[in-house]
């Protein structure tokens, strides 16, 4: 089969050389620059910056591609170097599988990427959870208690805090309440109120962490029913966890900020939390959580510590840290969610198939070579 002349100019442009070199020598680029920008702004702000998106903006306004654009254009002209070498005869299958292996594992990274949810979850001895929590990403949860038609009604509305802007105008059907959202803070310090309800009487600017999930998200906002304001500003921390129910109208407002959470395929128990200390000090030299899962086809105790996770499904269980609370330990748990974790695998088993192939080829090849010179 021939390809149209069309489509040989797009695959020769894509499958270059020049494209390899040009894009191996931004993507060390971006390397070099994000190792250096991470001194200054940490880990998480690199990784977003430079690693997990597709657009570096140069002083705001100058697009440059990021480590996501490179490594899906790399994938693609793998992918055109592979399929310009046409015809596919035995004697190249072996290189094409090569080049597909390859492109599947680049071009895998980019699309996993966009698939991973990291969480975590704190647990004491003898307590249980079900789910996860990521403290990167919030919610603005607002439950709107009233009566519709004669019959009360409870209406649930969740909000992603990254879309919230100051001013913004929500509007909560069907009881009609507007509420008007007056300030988000990314991260923020808040004064409780004296009584000891968890009320929040006042929230402060913090600035902002460059480590994941160390910012606490605060909201001001005010709430309005038709021509009846329910006066002065609320306030939402969420660090007091504290559901805050407002009056409005013949309606019962309750807002909260909370994390987004991951559920898990299992329940898991903390059995035991222990700690191994060097010698005459109180550095910890190891320590590790075990785990009774409960689930689908398993009921065991595990085992997790430093550079040992346990992997369940597409969840990878690393232990991250521990702390001291009420004379005992908690530990805490960092789960990733991946459901493409096996693809390195497989486009690793590919390449080798590919290799083993070409080699094979090669090998039969000189063999054959071998005897006819030797019957001559």
């Amino acid at each position: 089969m021939r390809l149209p002349p069309l489509v040989k100019i797009i695959l020769k442009s894509l499958g270059s050389l020049r494209l390899t070199v040009v894009s191996l020598i931004f993507l060390s680029i971006l390397v070099v620059w994000g190792t250096l920008y991470q001194v200054d702004h940490g880990i998480y702000s690199a990784q977003e910056r430079f690693f997990n998106a597709w657009i570096i903006l140069i002083g705001g306004f100058v697009p440059f591609p990021a480590v996501r654009t490179l490594v899906a254009l790399l994938s693609v002209n793998l992918l055109a170097a592979a399929f310009k070498k046409r015809p596919v005869t035995l004697s190249t299958a072996g290189i094409f599988i090569m080049h597909i292996g390859v492109a599947l594992l680049v071009g895998g990274a980019v699309v996993a990427s966009t698939f991973v949810q990291e969480s975590a979850v704190t647990l004491a001895e003898g307590q249980q959870a079900t789910q996860t929590y990521d403290f990167s990403l919030w919610k603005f949860a607002v439950v709107v208690n009233g009566v519709k038609n004669g019959r009360p009604c409870t209406k649930t509305f969740r909000y992603d805090l990254g879309h919230l802007r100051d001013g913004k105008q929500l509007r909560i059907p069907p009881a009609g309440v507007q509420l008007s959202i007056d300030k988000v803070y990314t991260n923020c310090g808040a004064t409780l109120s004296p009584s000891g309800n968890g009320t929040v009487t006042a929230l402060s600017p913090v600035a902002t962490s460059t480590e994941r999930g160390r910012n606490v998200p605060g909201i001001v906002f005010s709430l309005r029913k038709g021509d009846c304001p329910t006066g002065t500003p609320h306030y939402v921390y969420a660090g007091s966890g504290h559901r805050l129910p407002v009056i409005c109208g013949s309606d019962t407002v309750t807002v909260w900020l909370h994390p987004v959470t991951l559920a898990l395929p299992l329940k898991m128990e903390l059995q035991k939390f222990s700690v191994e200390w060097h010698p005459g000090t109180r550095k910890p030299k190891r320590f590790e959580t075990r785990l009774r899962l409960f689930g689908p086809n398993i009921d065991r105790e595990v085992v997790v510590e430093m550079n040992r996770p346990y992997r369940y499904r597409s969840f990878t269980f690393y232990q991250m840290g521990y702390n001291e609370q009420n004379g005992r330990y908690v530990s805490t748990l960092a789960v990733v969610k991946n459901p493409l974790r096996y693809l390195p695998y497989i486009a690793s088993m590919v390449i080798v198939a590919g290799c083993f192939l070409y080699f094979l080829v090669k090998m039969i090849r000189h063999l054959s070579l071998l005897r006819e010179t030797t019957r001559e």
